[in-house]
């Protein structure tokens, strides 16, 4: 498909009911491609901004239950926490919202992390306050291996899909053996929304994708040529020739 510049275009393909992200209706479940977008936005005016919140000492938190690895004070009603059951749980980290003023009730909890280390969010608030907050969250042990998805507004949470890609960076052989890293792409992540859907950029120079494009496994392409898209309730891979 040709405009100023060409696409390939992935579905990624996990549907999502979600009746939060505008004013309104639910997105219709559709696999069709998209059309070359023309932008309301430009990758320069971010409809999203980070936003960091209070850390809270896990070990203030009474919960027999958990181990916590780190928690948000999101406001003095909700909290977000990183973490575990104490007992052997297959899922692993869970990301989980509770009410410190109700002896933390649970609100909501994903369904897990399985053998990843960590699952390191980054916030990301709308410009326009009443569409859903983005989240992205970090996977991997000592290197990234992308990102989880979530949209949220209020108590309401909804895991959409995953964000398949890391960047890479030169590293110490020492440490490293392969002479290089897979660092969290949340740290070079701008979003931006126009009528074709959310656009997730990158201001990076190389990227690895977790996956085969033209039957190369796990290639490095690049940052300013790559964008992840929700739109119609499923997650794009896009990348610009």
């Amino acid at each position: 498909m040709k405009n100023h510049f060409q696409k390939r275009i992935f579905i990624l393909g996990i549907s999502a009911i979600i009746i939060f992200l505008s004013n309104c209706s639910s997105p219709e479940d559709s696999s069709t491609v998209l059309s070359d977008p023309q932008s309301n936005n430009s990758r320069n005016e971010a409809s999203y901004v980070k936003k960091e919140f209070p850390l809270i000492d896990p070990e203030s938190i009474n919960i027999d239950t958990l181990y916590i690895q780190v928690a948000y004070a999101i406001n003095e009603n909700r909290w977000v926490l990183i973490a575990r059951s104490i007992e052997d749980d297959p899922k692993g980290l869970k990301f989980m919202i509770v009410d410190p003023k109700k002896d933390f009730k649970l609100i909501y909890r994903s369904k897990g992390a399985y053998e990843s280390l960590t699952l390191h969010p980054t916030f990301y608030l709308p410009k326009d306050r009443k569409k859903a907050w983005i989240i992205l969250c970090n996977l991997g042990q000592y290197e990234s291996w992308g990102q989880e998805l979530f949209f949220m507004k209020g108590d309401s949470v909804n895991e959409i899909a995953y964000l398949d890609i890391a960047i890479k960076e030169e590293a110490d052989s020492i440490y490293y053996e392969s002479g290089f890293v897979l660092k969290d792409v949340s740290a070079v992540t701008s979003i931006y929304e126009d009528t074709k859907g959310i656009h997730f950029a990158f201001n990076t120079d190389s990227i690895m994708y977790f996956g085969s494009i033209d039957d190369k496994l796990d290639p490095v392409i690049a940052g300013d040529k790559t964008i992840y898209t929700y739109y119609s309730g499923k997650l794009f891979f896009e990348l610009e020739e």
